[in-house]
């Protein structure tokens, strides 16, 4: 319980953080959160590609 209160609040520091480094950068949060998404599905499914 506690280190699930741990982990939520840790999330929410380092999403408040990224939302102020993107706004700092005139980047906007959202496109840049859905891109590294993206990304990263685009890598898992090449990895799993690769084991078949």
């Amino acid at each position: 319980m506690v280190i699930d209160c741990i982990m939520k609040r840790q999330r929410l520091l380092a999403k408040a953080l990224m939302e102020e480094l993107c706004a700092e950068k005139d980047i906007d949060y959202d496109a840049f959160m859905m891109d590294t998404y993206r990304e990263k599905m685009n890598n898992i499914m090449s990895l799993i590609g690769k084991m078949f």
